[in-house]
């Protein structure tokens, strides 16, 4: 299964140090990464960090316009310490999709999460693509 992220500078070392030896080390996943030099979104919130973070559906939509099966996405700031790939895999034999839980707020965190291809995927995040900019800072609600 493939796991995608994105990175800016601001992050690579996270990336290269971490991330990436963490998923090699699993065995589990094949990294398909997107790095952008040009474009600097670590400080939290900042105009630069929102450009950052609307590339990542942006990313995904592309990958699964031209792919089939599933797949994990993942910011770089996740390490894999233990299997999961099974678990994973169950619940996608069960739901489209799946996100990691925002305890504090009932909000799905779009920094891991790991879908099915399918055309109600492909309509969800074709729709959070477009309404992205209507969200920055607050909920999206999208009906699927």
């Amino acid at each position: 299964m493939n796991i995608l992220t994105y990175y800016t500078e601001s992050h690579k070392q996270l990336f290269e140090r971490f991330f990436k030896a963490s998923i090699d080390r699993s065995g589990e996943f094949t990294i398909c990464a997107t790095y952008e030099d040009k474009l600097e979104g670590g400080t939290f919130q900042t105009p630069q960090w929102y450009s950052a973070v609307k590339k990542k559906p942006e990313i995904v939509l592309r990958y699964m316009q031209s792919n089939t099966g599933r797949f994990v996405f993942s910011d770089v700031d996740v390490i894999q310490v233990q299997p999961i790939k099974k678990e994973i895999e169950v619940l996608l034999d069960k739901y489209d999709a799946v996100f990691q839980d925002e305890k504090h707020d009932m909000h799905v965190n779009s920094g891991f999460y790991a879908m099915n291809i399918n055309e109600t995927t492909l309509r969800f995040m074709k729709q959070v693509v477009q309404q992205y900019d209507q969200y920055c800072g607050g909920a999206l609600v999208i009906k699927v």
